[in-house]
């Protein structure tokens, strides 16, 4: 199969990637106060916290797969988390561009990058929310490509469950929506917003029906969603941040990083 060295390659970026990941965390992965209330959560109601509860969920399956206790349970969580980003990032990079020296290279940058090392060492939900940000942009691709009902409902699901994993989702919601609507002949506009309602309907329903779940002990009977209107300093920071994306320079590692990347690009798939 001409997908195989593909699939060796990003697996053994995908297993070097745990492995480092294990090695650098021999007494643990580093906890914050939303870890902690990860683990509380676990142990709670669903409805009992005002977190999105795939992650303590997660969480909490790793402790009975395992037989460990939530912190060292975590650890594990991570680096099978990591392994599967990494695999998956090179595998949405051959997707987009029909080069497997291209999937490699993403997956072995991936696998070295420091900010997607930090984000795996610690015990946040960041790390499962990147690998169903990975499976839906992957099933979507593939819709906007194939055009099978399948791949539109995996995308859908996938969607539903990036919102029980965080709110910040609605970001890749508002995206596969945008998607769907993009430029289409005029006589494939109402098959598009149909396809768009569809997509929206499956991706919101696990998140409203965790919202109507009675929150125990409480004087409202369901969850309450709050508003935080915008200020002059959240804009602030929002401009900064895109200041930063946008205008960072070529650091040493970037260099070295693009050469080879140039050099891939000369090859062949």
């Amino acid at each position: 199969m001409r997908s195989a060295p593909l699939v060796l390659g990003c697996a053994l970026a995908a297993c070097s990637g745990a492995w480092l990941l294990l090695e650098a965390t021999p007494h643990g992965i580093g906890v914050s106060p939303d870890s902690f209330n990860y683990f509380q959560a676990r142990l709670r109601h669903p409805s009992s916290h005002h977190y999105p509860p795939l992650y303590p969920v997660f969480l909490q399956l790793t402790e009975r797969l395992t037989g460990q206790a939530a912190w060292p349970a975590s650890r594990l969580l991570s680096a099978c988390l990591f392994a599967l980003n990494i695999g998956l990032s090179g595998w949405l990079v051959y997707l987009a561009t029909g080069w497997r020296r291209l999937g490699w290279v993403a997956s072995a940058l991936v696998t070295l990058s420091s900010a997607a090392q930090g984000v795996h060492v610690w015990a946040w939900s960041e790390p499962l929310f990147l690998l169903l940000g990975c499976l839906l942009s992957l099933t979507l691709a593939l819709y906007l490509r194939d055009r099978r009902l399948w791949q539109l409902l995996s995308a859908a699901g996938w969607t539903g469950l990036l919102l029980l994993t965080r709110y910040a989702a609605g970001a890749w919601l508002l995206t596969g929506c945008l998607a769907l609507l993009r430029r289409v002949p005029p006589e494939q506009r109402k098959r598009s917003w149909a396809e768009a309602a569809l997509f929206l309907g499956i991706s919101v329903l696990p998140l409203a029906m965790w919202l109507s779940i009675p929150v125990p002990n409480s004087l409202t009977p369901t969850r309450q969603l709050g508003w935080h209107p915008h200020t002059r300093e959240m804009v602030e920071v929002s401009l900064t941040t895109l200041q930063a994306y946008i205008g960072v320079g070529l650091s040493a590692w970037q260099i070295p990083r693009l050469a080879i990347a140039c050099w891939v690009m000369r090859g062949k798939p």
